[in-house]
């Protein structure tokens, strides 16, 4: 019978301390959220400013320059779509861009074609980025993190099939 009571008891105190450390959880829990929204809204940011910045380059690089925007922006619209996912279900706190989709990202000043090629490289390193920053956070937001993710690994690898071009075909200039 003491053998029961002490097993009662024990059983009690582990129930007792679980519910004791629950808020702290969901506190750290919807700490970490509203950091994965606010990464979120910014890596759509960063993700808009190189779109801006291949829009202002000199050559096509055959076509995959082009191609690598669209995916940016494919990615940069799933990142809203995350967004608009946070917010209706309950897990929007600190989103910043919810339903912010972009069309198309305005270019710069057109660049001669080294700086294109180093532009190019600089967005590479830049997409690389902001995919790790993305797979840290926790969060998948109904998958479209996912797909904003694969989104910019092919735009990254667009933009080293351009560069390649660009090797294969010297510029006249």
């Amino acid at each position: 019978m003491k053998r029961n009571v002490v097993i009662g008891t024990l059983g009690a105190v582990a129930i007792a301390a679980a519910m004791a450390f629950q808020p702290v959880a969901a506190g750290a829990q919807a700490a970490g959220q509203v950091q994965s929204n606010q990464s979120v809204g910014q890596m759509a940011a960063r993700i808009n400013q190189d779109i801006s910045a291949l829009n202002g380059d000199d050559t096509d690089y055959g076509g995959h320059r082009l191609k690598a925007i669209a995916q940016m922006q494919k990615a940069h619209n799933a990142l809203a779509a995350a967004e608009q996912y946070a917010a209706s279900h309950g897990m929007g706190a600190g989103a910043s861009n919810v339903g912010a989709a972009v069309g198309t990202a305005g270019g710069g000043v057109r660049r001669q074609q080294g700086q294109s090629d180093a532009n190019m490289q600089a967005v590479s390193s830049d997409l690389q980025t902001v995919i790790n920053q993305l797979n840290a956070d926790s969060a998948d937001y109904g998958g479209d993190k996912t797909t904003a993710i694969k989104a910019l690994q092919t735009a990254v690898t667009e933009i080293g099939l351009g560069l390649q071009y660009r090797q294969q075909h010297p510029a006249k200039n």
